[in-house]
């Protein structure tokens, strides 16, 4: 069976963003047999949850599951910052789900075409996959890095 895991997290200030992530995932990836999708939810207004929910089911093969952020927050050892601290959530996926392998993608990411390729990524040997980006050098300050170090862009990993 060819199954996809896909991890959001999302605020209420983006819902409709990751509405629009969500359905061009899901538009694009219809030979999946069953698409398994987690939504760390930071307070989603229970209005962009049943939308979310409502548009999710005009694709049968599948399922969406909200995971409250409040769960996951006294377990980040992170002060909070100018970043939302929901974006590090994606730290916790053991916690939200036992499976093998998962995407996690932003919320305000769109997805043009089938993920089938990506998905089938040999992972042997390594933990998580991402593309090296070249962040500006101001931001590389504010998190402590070199402008030699390498980056990994942490808006799509394969995890």
């Amino acid at each position: 069976m060819n199954e996809l895991n896909v991890l959001y997290s999302t605020d209420n200030n983006y819902a409709a963003h990751a509405a629009a992530s969500i359905y061009s995932l899901l538009d694009h990836n219809k030979t999946f047999d069953k698409i398994h999708l987690y939504v760390i939810d930071d307070h989603i207004a229970k209005e962009s949850k049943e939308k979310l929910c409502t548009m999710v089911s005009a694709f049968p093969n599948t399922a969406l599951q909200f995971y409250p952020f409040e769960k996951l927050k006294p377990k980040l050892a992170i002060k909070e910052t100018w970043f939302a601290m929901v974006g590090y959530a994606r730290l916790m996926i053991s916690e939200i789900t036992d499976a093998d392998k998962i995407l996690y993608i932003d919320c305000d990411t769109i997805v043009n075409r089938s993920l089938e390729e990506l998905w089938g990524t040999d992972m042997a040997g390594y933990c998580v996959a991402g593309v090296q980006d070249n962040p500006a050098l101001y931001a590389l300050e504010a998190i402590g890095m070199d402008e030699n170090d390498r980056y990994i862009n942490s808006g799509v990993l394969l995890i």
